[in-house]
C-alpha cells in the first residue's frame, strides 16, 4: 500500500488570531493546495486533520464554525480534536468535532495517553458518533519542547513496547 499523510493544524500563540475560523482557513487551504494529491490519506473518501490544541478555543466558537457548514471544504475533511483531558469529552462533542485523538505516545502520560482510558473513549467516540484515534508510537521524547517532562520519556529499544500498545489499540 503506498504511504499516505494527513495534517496536524499547529498551536500559535493567541495574540496572532487563532480562533476556529482561521482553522477552517488553514483547512480550506490545505485542502485546495493538497487536496487532490494521490498522497493524502482518506477515511471513507474524505481528508483528515488534526487539530492540536483544539481545546484552547471555546467550544462554542468550535460549534459556530463546524456544525452544520455547507462549505465543500467542511463536507470533505474528517476535523479531529485534541483530547488530552477527561473533561475535554464535553468539548469535542459540543465542538462538533467528527472526532479525536490523543497525540502523546507515552502511557498514563495524561489522561488521553493511558491506554486502560483506551475502550472507555473508544466507547465514548462510537456513542457520539465520532472517530477515536488514540495514538501510538515506538518511544516517546519530548524534552526539547518540554524540558521538564523527562519523567514521560519512552526509550524506542524497550522490547515489545510498540507492539503492546498497538495491539492494544487494534483492539479497541
Amino acid at each position: 500500500e503506498p504511504l499516505s499523510m494527513t495534517h496536524q493544524t499547529g498551536p500559535f500563540p493567541r495574540r496572532q488570531g487563532r480562533s476556529a475560523q482561521t482553522v477552517l482557513r488553514d483547512l480550506q487551504y490545505l485542502h485546495d493546495t493538497f487536496g487532490g494529491h494521490a498522497a493524502m490519506y482518506r477515511h471513507k473518501g474524505k481528508a483528515l486533520v488534526y487539530v492540536y490544541d483544539s481545546y484552547q478555543i471555546d467550544a462554542k466558537q468550535w460549534a459556530a464554525a463546524l456544525c452544520n457548514n455547507p462549505s465543500p471544504h467542511r463536507a470533505q475533511t474528517w476535523v479531529i480534536g485534541l483530547l488530552v483531558e477527561a473533561k475535554h469529552r464535553k468539548h469535542v462533542v459540543s465542538s462538533c468535532f467528527d472526532g479525536f485523538y490523543t497525540y502523546f505516545a507515552a502511557d498514563r502520560f495524561v489522561f488521553g495517553s493511558t491506554w486502560k482510558q483506551w475502550p472507555n473513549l473508544a466507547s465514548f467516540a462510537r456513542q457520539n458518533h465520532m472517530i477515536f484515534i488514540p495514538s501510538v508510537g515506538p518511544g516517546y521524547i519530548d524534552v526539547s519542547v518540554r524540558p521538564w517532562n523527562a519523567q514521560t520519556t519512552r526509550q524506542r529499544y524497550q522490547q515489545g513496547r510498540c507492539l503492546v500498545v498497538v495491539q492494544v489499540a487494534l483492539h479497541l
